[in-house]
């Protein structure tokens, strides 16, 4: 399943028709329809919108009110400083921008294999959210993607408010924030593209 499969399973979960999408939508195009299903205002996007415009603005539609994604801030993580794994890390308007390191030890990756890794946390959640759950989607499991949230933890009870994920291929994943107050749930999605994922050094 690609990306924009994945995003027309979610609309048609929705209630949206999806038998009115060209054969050759986007994934901007699929999400630009999940907005519409959700009562987002899509005259408000722009015509150059990107996804991870349309992923803020649908994060803004949802259910309970945003809570905030920060960089990993302790200076430790595991056994890494948290420098081993990235720098100048900014969240902001959904989406994700810095540098990830590319990591051959220690525990993440005796657990996950070589790879880049990022450190993230949440901050100043709505007071009635009771579980705060998040990670990649897609996750990575047995060389290929899977479309569903066995890749989110719960870190709503954490000390740190957060942890550490590989990311696979920042162009088909996002990171994955799901709330939830007991009754309602609200999701936010967080653009991976502008990372700089530095390779294996030779």
């Amino acid at each position: 399943m690609t990306i924009v499969e994945a995003a027309k399973s979610w609309l048609a979960e929705l209630g949206g028709d999806t038998s009115a999408l060209k054969s050759n939508a986007t994934i901007v195009d699929v999400l630009k329809a999940v907005l519409g299903v959700l009562g987002g205002d899509i005259s408000t996007i722009e015509n150059n919108a990107t996804s991870a415009d349309l992923l803020f603005a649908i994060g803004q539609a949802m259910g309970l009110g945003d809570t905030d994604l920060v960089p990993f801030s302790q200076e430790t993580i595991y056994d890494y400083d948290t420098t081993d794994l990235q720098s100048d890390i900014d969240i902001s308007n959904g989406k994700i921008t810095g540098t990830l390191k590319w990591l051959d030890d220690g525990q993440l990756v005796s657990a996950h294999g070589e790879g880049n890794f990022i450190a993230i946390e949440f901050d100043n959640k709505p007071s009635d959210v009771t579980s705060v759950k998040m990670g990649m989607f897609p996750t990575y499991k047995n060389g290929e993607f899977v479309y569903d949230d066995s890749g989110l933890q719960e870190v709503g009870n954490d000390p740190d408010k957060g942890g550490a994920f590989k990311v696979t291929d920042k162009n088909v994943q996002v990171i994955k924030l799901v709330t939830s107050d007991g009754s309602k749930v609200h999701t936010q999605l967080f653009d991976l593209t502008a990372l700089n994922c530095l390779p294996a050094e030779d």
